[in-house]
């Protein structure tokens, strides 16, 4: 398969021999899932030499600069990856960071060329996307970006960019290194330019549309039900905030929608110890993916004692894609400076204000456990939500919604202002006139009347401890629930694969769950793959979907929620 440096030669950003490497042959979407290693998890270290080199060792080497260890999906019961970094703080920051990265990204190799080769087939092949231009808009992002951080050293917000910069780095010199080592066509070296495609991918969706807006979606070529099917598969995620009615719990649960060809999940646990005097959170855990650096599995519990989940916006204005700009910090970038920089709602909000690039937009819910105190009144302050479109940040204190029990996010804008500049309204009038097959599709968009709003609406109050939050969060019945209709996508979770009429390998395929006492100890628990409540059956990877890539991933998808703990394991011959 291609690589996207290849796409890049004509545009001059990579040298023709990067395009010549040989590829791995292993069929066009052959299914192999070999452990990283036999050991049930693997230790590493990295150093810094006093000639500045860089190297990974095995084990936890006294003097590294990081430490850590990957446990891989095929040997949890969750099938989620286990990712722990731990770095020191007689180095300087960008140190920490890169040796974090480094090790990230040579523990983690096998996984990271998995992720890669299932999603730039799915960009290229399955969403026949034009990456070209959107590759170099990255790269002018890029340059504009460390253009600021040269023009603003001794800045907080700026040196924790450059520290987060070089991260990136780090992770994308460690799989080289671990490439060089294995020196084996089944790892093959991938390119920084590969590592930015991997890293951008949710940034892409928005980029793409700004160089050629309805380019990925023919909306008047649709007929209802493929329509319909469209516009719930553009919505990534499934997002719940919500108290018992006692006040004396409060829980947050998220369930991640896309290609089921991304179902590679890590959980990953970084532990720093910067510098910044404005770093509020030295430890942050996060359900994340091979290859980046934030949770586009949209979860993150930060030592700040601030939880974090999120759910994508699509937009249905093509004009104010204009406002896209690559002089600004892309989201990724955004979100992790204010994971790490903000100790309040308010203070996230406003870190996500600014240098909007007006990609990979999302509503935000940052829940602040420094306020939530179990019985007692909620405080102004313990949730706060932001609406993101290119031009427009929105944001407020929703805590008096919570009060009444809980606050649900489902890919639709709360904000008025926010709904209206990304187009929702015209769509759906447009939709209106065309007739009543395109009715599930006017009511997927609708803040009250989504399918999910419904059910949140019904059985939000169900949720009384963390187990009945696991189940809401796994929650699809469609067979017999009204609201769903016999529509397998219509529910918490739902399956586009179950779809009679069209089936997709697509929809919800996680479920990541935390509460107050849970989140106190950073800890949560997790489960990867698509929901098999009451008894829907598992989802495999045969038929007419083995058309999708999916390399690296189990046949069948049947497992557990498994609960992940911020604390590195120990070695088992060797004190941590």
């Amino acid at each position: 398969m291609a690589r996207i440096s290849c796409l890049l030669v004509a545009v001059g950003l990579v040298p023709l021999s990067s395009c010549l490497r040989p590829t791995v042959a292993r069929g066009d979407t052959a299914t192999l899932r070999p452990a990283v290693s036999s050991e049930d998890t693997v230790f590493g270290s990295v150093k810094l030499s006093e000639a500045g080199d860089w190297s990974f060792e095995h084990g936890h080497v006294a003097g590294s600069v990081a430490r850590g260890s990957f446990k891989d999906a095929v040997h949890t019961p969750s099938n989620f990856g286990q990712f722990h970094a731990e770095t020191f703080g007689n180095f300087p920051d960008s140190q920490q960071l890169y040796a974090a990265g480094y090790l990230e990204g040579y523990l983690t190799a096998a996984r990271i060329n998995d992720y890669h080769t299932n999603t730039f087939h799915y960009f290229t092949k399955d969403m026949n996307a034009s990456l070209e231009q959107p590759m170099q808009w990255l790269a002018e992002q890029d340059k504009w970006l460390h253009e600021q951080i040269d023009a603003n050293k001794g800045e907080p917000y700026w040196d924790y960019m450059d520290a987060l910069l070089k991260q990136f780095d780090g992770m994308v010199d460690g799989y080289q290194q671990a490439s060089r080592d294995a020196n084996s066509p089944e790892l093959p070296m991938l390119e920084r330019e590969d590592f930015q495609f991997v890293i951008n991918n949710g940034e892409l969706y928005d980029i793409i549309e700004y160089f050629r807006p309805g380019a990925l979606y023919n909306w008047e070529a649709m007929g209802g039900h493929e329509l319909y099917q469209t516009v719930a598969l553009q919505g990534r995620c499934t997002g719940l905030v919500t108290v018992a009615s006692d006040l004396k719990n409060l829980f947050i649960g998220h369930a991640s929608w896309d290609t089921f060809s991304s179902m590679t999940e890590i959980y990953k646990n970084y532990k720093f110890a910067l510098h910044n005097p404005q770093v509020k959170a030295q430890s942050l855990s996060m359900s994340s993916f091979p290859g980046e650096l934030f949770s586009d599995g949209d979860i993150y519990l930060m030592s700040s004692k601030l939880v974090v989940v999120s759910t994508t916006l699509h937009i249905y204005n093509n004009t104010i894609y204009k406002d896209i700009d690559p002089q600004a910090v892309v989201s990724w970038q955004r979100v992790r400076a204010a994971s790490a920089l903000a100790g309040s709602g308010e203070e996230y909000a406003e870190i996500m204000k600014k240098y909007n690039t007006g990609t990979y937009n999302n509503q935000y819910m940052v829940v602040d456990f420094n306020l939530y105190k179990p019985g007692k009144e909620l405080p102004p302050g313990t949730l706060w939500v932001i609406d993101q479109v290119p031009g427009l940040v929105a944001a407020a204190d929703m805590t008096e919604t919570l009060t009444r029990g809980y606050w649900p996010s489902y890919n639709v804008p709360y904000f008025q202002e926010v709904y209206h500049k990304a187009g929702y309204p015209g769509f759906v009038a447009r939709l209106q006139e065309r007739g009543p097959e395109f009715v599930n599709a006017v009511n997927w968009m609708s803040y009250q009347m989504a399918p999910r709003a419904q059910i949140f609406r019904r059985d939000s109050s169900n949720v009384t401890d963390f187990e009945s939050l696991k189940s809401v969060m796994r929650y699809n019945s469609y067979k017999d629930d009204p609201v769903s209709q016999g529509d397998p996508l219509a529910s918490v979770c739902g399956r586009s694969d179950l779809d009679k009429k069209a089936p997709k390998p697509s929809g919800c395929f996680d479920g990541k769950v935390t509460d107050y006492f849970h989140a106190m100890r950073m800890e949560a628990e997790v489960v990867n793959g698509p929901t098999t409540y009451g008894g829907l059956p598992p989802f495999k990877w045969e038929g007419t979907f083995n058309s999708v890539m999916h390399q690296g991933h189990a046949d069948v998808f049947d497992f557990d929620y498994e609960l992940q703990q911020p604390r590195m394991p120990s070695i088992p011959s060797q004190a941590a």
